[in-house]
């Protein structure tokens, strides 16, 4: 019974042991530029963990993210570094300082660019719109204006033309 015990209790890792194996696989991919493949690994060990307790993790997370373009993203990472990095006089710091305002400045660039597609979207909607009442209307009052013949007969040389109904 003892040895059974032991056994489970050998091989029973916790969830913030396996995370930092995929924190560590991670930085290595990271640090060989397999940006995908870190993206997944940090992505396996944020899945084990309930939060970020680690300012090195925090950045890992802002870089990978902020490398696949994931300016959103990375920005929550490089918010949960500055909560949980207490040293803000090092070069480090700063550095991710300078990579938040790149952040904020990519963030707006993409605001931007999505309401100008927004605006152009509700504009386009609204001119399909107008020709759509423009047809319906037009579609409704042409009958007034047809003559209701069936054959008209060229116009002779006096100027007269035959209607027939």
């Amino acid at each position: 019974m003892f040895m059974m015990c032991s056994f489970v209790y050998a091989n029973a890792q916790t969830n913030e042991e396996i995370a930092g194996v995929y924190i560590s696989k991670s930085k290595d991919n990271f640090n060989n530029s397999k940006i995908v493949e870190a993206q997944t690994d940090f992505n396996k060990a944020m899945k084990l963990l309930d939060t970020i307790k680690s300012a090195s993790v925090a950045k890992l997370g802002t870089l990978i993210e902020f490398g696949l373009k994931n300016y959103k993203k990375s920005r929550s990472y490089a918010k949960q570094y500055f909560l949980l990095e207490k040293n803000k006089k090092t070069s480090e710091y700063q550095q991710l300082l300078e990579l938040y305002v790149t952040l904020q400045e990519f963030i707006e660039k993409e605001d931007l660019a999505f309401l100008e597609k927004e605006k152009l979207r509700i504009a386009q909607e609204n001119a399909k719109q107008w020709n759509d009442s423009l047809k319906t209307v037009w579609e409704d009052q042409s009958a007034d204006f047809l003559l209701g013949y069936s054959h008209i007969a060229p116009f002779d040389n006096n100027g007269v033309a035959v209607f027939q109904q």
